[in-house]
């Protein structure tokens, strides 16, 4: 069955990966909820406003209706298990590597079949203090440049900071159980690899900046390689 018309292909940064834009808000919600686990709506219900369950539920329906097309089986049939960092993965399929984001309607999914994969998206419909964020999540070298711009060119660079090392810490599993200030991803939107290292271990992921319609802010970081 093809894909609805709500999950947009994209066109992808980095080889190995593909990419959807999903206009949640027009997904069909009793359809998005025949395929979700138990456990998945019971996560929708915690919501406390019906605009963030629906959009929680569409997102996870659209990366069913995904995976489900990519590894041939019906979206209600897949199990998704979640890592102990709660980065969710296939049981019965750990050669797929995927990964989910969403904010203010427009969700992003990326699947790999070639490494860990994360994406992040940041629409932004209102002002912060950036200033009191910053320090918490940026390295010393990014934080210092950061300081150093001029006041109108500090949101895009907090935001593309922000996006791509929300992607590289969703590829590598970890989140924000590992310290983001102790990865480096620059301010600038340009192709980077950073090496992230933990328990004795380390992996290097590429990231990068993207287009996806509306969403000004969207960041994709993979452990594909290149050749």
């Amino acid at each position: 069955m093809p894909l609805p018309p709500q999950i947009i292909p994209l066109e992808s940064p980095l080889k190995g990966v593909a990419l959807w834009r999903v206009e949640l808000d027009s997904i069909d919600l009793a359809e998005a909820r025949s395929a979700l686990s138990p456990d998945e709506w019971q996560r929708t219900l915690r919501f406390a406003f019906d605009i963030h369950r629906n959009r929680f539920a569409a997102a996870r329906f659209a990366l069913r209706r995904v995976i489900g097309e990519s590894l041939g089986c019906a979206p209600d049939a897949l199990r998704i298990s979640v890592g102990p960092h709660g980065k969710p993965y296939l049981p019965a399929a750990t050669h797929c590597h995927f990964n989910v984001s969403h904010s203010d309607g427009v969700g992003l999914i990326a699947l790999s079949r070639s490494g860990p994969v994360g994406v992040d998206i940041e629409i932004v419909n209102e002002v912060r203090d950036l200033s009191t964020v910053s320090p918490g999540f940026m390295s010393p070298s990014e934080l210092a440049l950061w300081k150093s711009l001029c006041a109108t060119d500090r949101e895009q660079a907090f935001y593309l900071c922000w996006t791509r090392k929300e992607a590289v810490l969703k590829a590598s599993g970890l989140g924000l159980h590992h310290d983001p200030c102790t990865v480096h991803v620059g301010l600038a939107d340009s192709d980077v690899s950073t090496t992230i290292e933990c328990e004795g271990t380390s992996a290097t992921f590429r990231v990068r900046t993207l287009e996806a319609g509306r969403a000004r802010y969207v960041a994709v970081a993979s452990q594909a390689l290149e050749t």
